[in-house]
């Protein structure tokens, strides 16, 4: 139908927009994965290309996907490097905070694709 074309017209014109931001979002996740140690500035530009991509492609399964995979992978690098942020109260803060954005964001595009977000991050930086 008509209807469906025009739906399918939308998601594409989002996917093109978010593009852009993916092909950002990819590079910040180079720079994390080559630099795990400078996460707290890295992570929290993380979570603002997933939140902007997510905003340029609010229905778009195929954007939502890889930003998810993103935030995995954010979260299991905030996993790994535990011992070193615990050590330093201002990193320790500035992860949460980040974290529960990435938790909130990862819950929007769970919405459209389905599933659950678990564990969520923010209980991973309590100290």
């Amino acid at each position: 139908s008509c209807i469906d074309k025009a739906r399918a017209a939308v998601t594409v014109d989002q996917e093109q927009r978010a593009q852009e931001v993916l092909l950002e979002l990819k590079e910040v996740m180079d720079h994390i994965s080559k630099e795990p140690a400078k996460l707290v500035p890295h992570a929290g530009q993380v979570i603002d290309l997933v939140e902007k991509a997510q905003a340029k492609a609010p229905d778009s399964k195929r954007v939502a996907d890889p930003l998810l995979k993103c935030l995995v992978v954010l979260s299991n690098v905030f996993l790994k490097l535990k011992a070193t942020w615990l050590a330093d109260a201002d990193i320790a803060r500035a992860l949460k905070e980040v974290a529960q954005r990435g938790d909130d964001a990862a819950s929007k595009l769970l919405l459209l694709v389905g599933g659950t977000w678990d564990p969520p991050m923010a209980p991973l930086v309590q100290h």
